[in-house]
């Protein structure tokens, strides 16, 4: 019987001075910012499959696709001509030879 009257008496004094909702100003901006981050969060997943929808139904969007064309590759000689034209004026005797496709000048 003490026993069960000790037990009551405690668990009336806990319950009395246990807490409750929080008043505070500081309670009631944590309860603010923690239903905002609720939205935020649902926001965010509204945008991404807005957008994701968007990226694949919107025609008018520039998709930055490289084009890439592959010609096959055929065997054959390297031929490669270059033509020069001019005059060469200079204070000392110069030459220009032209010899097979390659333009070397004498020293």
């Amino acid at each position: 019987m003490k026993h069960s009257i000790a037990i009551l008496s405690l668990t009336t004094l806990l319950v009395a001075c246990g807490g409750g909702d929080d008043t505070s100003d500081l309670g009631k901006k944590r309860a603010e910012r923690d239903s905002l981050k609720t939205v935020y969060a649902d926001l965010g997943v509204r945008i991404k499959a807005l957008e994701t929808w968007l990226a694949e139904n919107d025609s008018t969007v520039r998709r930055n696709i490289a084009t890439v064309t592959a010609v096959p590759l055929v065997a054959g000689p390297f031929v490669h001509y270059v033509d020069v034209h001019g005059n060469v004026k200079a204070d000392k005797a110069a030459a220009l030879f032209a010899w097979a496709g390659v333009c070397a000048a004498s020293r």
